[in-house]
């Protein structure tokens, strides 16, 4: 299981919210510390509502079936960005679960230590839906010799023994004038 109980001290329920919710895309991860549960079935709950995948995803998919590289080099792309991408998902949303685990007793954390464990759960969150997608994709897509593309399809340019590419010269017709390439 992805995330485990701690002791039977934790349950975690996944649910989706009601039909008159405001963000009916959402996620809401109950998480019900059961030591501080009262026989009545109240105690301390914590509901995590994360619009969390969808987004990303198809952002992900978007780039990289767009993206002008051959079909193989693709679908190797799209595993290795979807796999990728899932696995930030999951360690997001594991910590996303282990912060507001403080909120109930489950983890202590000091004042600062929630501080900056909130800090870095907004500044994710906030990155998850482009800046990570983006990044996954030039990660799994692009190679070292892509930077050296030329305008001309299929047209690789030679390259000299440093590794760099060799000068364009500037052709001259028979008249004897130079023209340069526009």
């Amino acid at each position: 299981m992805v995330f485990p109980a701690d002791n039977g001290q934790r349950e975690l329920s996944f649910e989706t919210p009601g039909e008159g919710s405001a963000r009916p895309n959402d996620t809401r991860i109950v998480i019900v510390n059961e030591a501080l549960m009262h026989p009545d079935g109240s105690g301390p709950v914590r509901n995590l509502d994360l619009n969390l995948g969808w987004q990303s995803t198809a952002l992900l998919l978007a780039l990289i079936l767009a993206t002008p590289v051959p079909w193989s080099r693709r679908r190797w792309a799209l595993l290795w960005g979807v796999l990728g991408l899932h696995g930030f998902l999951l360690l997001f949303l594991g910590f996303c679960i282990w912060v507001d685990s403080a909120e109930i007793s489950l983890v202590t954390l000091s004042p600062f230590g929630k501080a900056i464990t909130g800090g870095c759960r907004e500044a994710l969150a906030g990155q998850l839906n482009l800046a990570v997608p983006v990044l996954i994709w030039i990660l799994v897509t692009f190679r070292r010799e892509d930077r050296l593309a030329t305008p001309v399809a299929g047209v690789r340019p030679q390259r000299l023994p440093g590794g760099r590419p060799t000068p364009v010269p500037i052709s001259k017709p028979q008249d004897g004038r130079t023209h340069s390439r526009p």
